[in-house]
């Protein structure tokens, strides 16, 4: 049974990614009590926020860190969330947190001022993208699509150390540069290890990996929502294969994988800057369904 928190969560999305969800408000709710149960909760009349500590950012940066998720109310307006931001700030420091990100709807311009107000910094821009699961043909020649294996990991790690040296948000805060590298090696491994993918698909030319793409299958999307959703992690080509169509082939190769699984609809966000991924995405027939800030905060650290 839904409660009042996941109906108040379920209107202020609504209010501040109408074309993400394109579903109703209770379908929404349902999916959303599964995401915060669990985490650290404020909760007031017609408002709710929430945080949760991040394991493997702590992990890879060592440093403790964390992530607001939601500072949610009926009423964008509402005084109230102020006070939420500042209680769920002050458990984050009671658990010895140093860094906090928060990403939040470019329409939820209030929230934006009451982060700032509390020493979050603008970091960057996200743009999320969906499009309808459908096969499209791969018409490259000698280029073979297959599943991942251990084995190709050295490959990998080379593909994803061209592919991401600029322009992330761990690239662009000066306090966690250094660890970018660590970060997307790490997120590689566990894509290819399960963690946090369900397949990873190679581009193949003369046994050379030219490219690969990650998928995962949203648990939750077909018995809340009633609709089937994949997110596109990471995505990388060899610089020497761009200009190819490696790329498009590889999207390709994800909606045929997402097909096979009946999923209905695919999503995958990058930053605002990355403009050749956003064409890449966008001749694919992905469209633009949400665009939000990152912001970050850091404990006694300017």
């Amino acid at each position: 049974m839904k409660d009042d928190t996941a109906q108040v969560l379920a209107e202020y999305e609504r209010q501040t990614r109408p074309d993400y969800w394109q579903v109703d408000a209770d379908r929404i709710a349902d999916y959303l009590q599964c995401q915060y149960l669990g985490k650290p909760q404020v909760v007031c009349e017609n408002a709710a926020g929430s945080w949760r500590a991040l394991e493997f950012d702590t992990e890879v940066f060592a440093v403790p860190m964390g992530r607001i998720d939601w500072v949610a109310a009926r009423d964008l307006y509402a005084p109230g969330r102020a006070e939420i931001f500042s209680q769920l700030l002050a458990e984050a420091k009671g658990r010895k947190i140093e860094q906090l990100s928060l990403r939040l709807s470019v329409l939820d311009v209030p929230l934006l001022h009451i982060a700032e107000d509390a020493g979050f910094r603008l970091l960057t821009a996200f743009v999320g993208l969906a499009r309808p699961v459908g096969v499209v043909k791969n018409s490259l020649e000698n280029i073979e699509m297959r599943p991942a294996l251990d084995s190709d990991l050295p490959d990998l790690i080379s593909i994803t150390d061209e592919a991401f040296v600029v322009g992330t948000r761990f690239h662009l805060d000066p306090n966690m540069a250094y660890g970018a590298q660590t970060l997307h090696r790490r997120w590689i491994e566990n894509c290819i290890d399960g963690l946090v993918a369900d397949r990873v698909i190679v581009a193949i030319e003369d046994k050379l990996i030219l490219g690969y793409i990650t998928a995962q299958v949203d648990p939750l999307a077909k018995s809340a929502l009633c609709q089937s959703r994949g997110t596109i992690g990471l995505f990388a080509v060899r610089k020497a294969a761009r200009g190819r169509g490696i790329g498009a082939a590889l999207l390709n190769a994800v909606n045929q994988y997402l097909t096979d699984l009946a999923v209905e609809r695919v999503e995958v966000g990058t930053e605002a800057s990355n403009s050749a991924a956003l064409n890449a995405y966008m001749r694919a027939g992905f469209k633009v369904v949400q665009s939000c800030f990152t912001m970050h905060y850091w404990l006694n650290r300017s």
